[in-house]
């Protein structure tokens, strides 16, 4: 189920995942279609978004699904919590979405969008999602405390997760916003 890590530092939003896709009967491949990509809001706002779980919704997302309309009296929350839920619901209705999660970063804010499409909103400047999830959070609670590029203490906690994971593999990919 792979790994997505996404931090907000200086204002600006950073994502990385990993290359690996796991099938029901748990054959690995290393991929070439990135779990972490950049999607349009509108005319002038982007966001980020990753992925794991489900390659078709992956794939859905990336190259079919359409961000909603922001409204300009929208706030963050209403826009995420109601525009953008329902428009995933609508897209991917008659998918399997079980053992699906989605990251997004948008507005300064990072949002984990789980396979009931509940919304959890960190307080924390940092979050992950998959099966190596667990293994970097740890690495970012320590990591924080350093120094470090964002762009560094991503590939760390992939590291960390893929060294701890059997479902999280690199080449890494990281992107800003």
């Amino acid at each position: 189920m792979s790994c997505v890590v996404a931090i907000i530092q200086d204002g600006v939003i950073y994502m990385g995942g990993d290359s690996l896709a796991i099938d029901d009967d748990s054959n690995q491949t290393l991929v070439k279609d990135e779990k972490v990509f950049y999607k349009t809001v509108g005319k002038k706002s982007k966001m980020l978004m990753g992925f794991v779980g489900n390659y078709r919704i992956g794939n859905m997302m990336k190259h079919i699904f359409r961000c909603p309309k922001r409204l300009s009296n929208d706030t963050t929350e209403q826009y995420i919590y109601d525009r953008f839920i329902a428009a995933l619901k609508d897209a991917v209705k008659g998918e399997k979405f079980d053992d699906t999660s989605l990251l997004l970063g948008y507005e300064k804010n990072l949002y984990v969008i789980e396979d009931d499409f509940s919304v959890i909103c960190p307080v924390s400047p940092y979050t992950a999602i998959g099966h190596g999830a667990p293994y970097a959070l740890g690495a970012l609670s320590v990591l924080f405390s350093f120094g470090t590029t964002p762009q560094m203490k991503i590939e760390m906690a992939l590291t960390a997760a893929s060294e701890h994971s059997a479902a999280v593999k690199p080449p890494y990919l990281t992107l800003c916003l």
